[in-house]
């Protein structure tokens, strides 16, 4: 996996695949009752990586003018843990099954190069996200305008399904999707995020403004993360 704290910005699914891209919609959150199968070798140069969420970092104002139109404050987030490259016991091989059963294998993004879905088995019950300022003196609570948000990038070689709690894919983040609507789905927490805001601005979290990101799982294990800001 990337290093987040290395990178320019940091993107979960790659981007505005809105429809493009969406291999299975997500407009709601039924269940996928399909069959499952087992591809040899994970298909066409896909590869499944299961992380055990131990930690999280964030970034925020990393969208540039060059690569997203958008005045809007965002926020990137970055889930660390344990991963089945390190740990074979940590792999679901039912999650992997029905996650490239929802891969096109024509999809370009197969290519020649490998492209890694991350995924997690641990329900996220919760997410808050509050602003701070330089002094850590809270500001607001703006969970409520958080909305799912992604671009495409030719740096690109990874992507993230939406999975329920049930082990059902529901398909990729969906552009515009609330953080309601994704806790509503009962989903396995996501690796990667990236989020915008309504009514929220680059310059509204410059001047050492920063997100605080409190995610809590089924287990009752809560994630803490201070985002670093990026005054562009």
């Amino acid at each position: 996996m990337k290093n987040f704290l290395k990178q320019k910005f940091i993107i979960s699914v790659g981007g505005l695949f809105v429809c493009l891209l969406a291999l299975v919609g997500v407009s709601s959150c039924e269940k996928d009752e399909g069959p499952t199968i087992s591809l040899d070798n994970y298909g066409r140069n896909f590869t499944c990586v299961c992380v055990n969420p131990e930690k999280v970092y964030s970034n925020h104002n990393c969208y540039i003018a060059e690569k997203v139109d958008t005045i809007s404050a965002d926020l990137a987030l970055q889930v660390g843990g344990t991963t089945s490259s390190e740990t074979l016991t940590l792999r679901d091989s039912l999650v992997e099954e029905r996650i490239l059963q929802n891969i096109d294998p024509m999809s370009e993004r197969g290519g020649t190069k490998y492209t890694s879905i991350f995924y997690t088995t641990r329900v996220c019950t919760s997410i808050k996200i509050s602003v701070y300022d330089k002094d850590s003196v809270f500001v607001a609570d703006v969970t409520d305008k958080a909305r799912f948000y992604y671009y495409e990038s030719e740096d690109d070689d990874y992507i993230q399904m939406l999975i329920n709690s049930d082990k059902y894919v529901l398909g990729e983040m969906q552009m515009g999707m609330t953080i309601d609507e994704y806790l509503e789905c009962e989903p396995f927490l996501f690796v990667n995020a990236h989020f915008i805001f309504d009514g929220l601005t680059k310059d509204d979290m410059k001047g050492g403004k920063y997100f605080k990101t409190e995610i809590i799982l089924d287990d009752n294990t809560v994630l803490v993360s201070h985002s670093e800001g990026h005054d562009i």
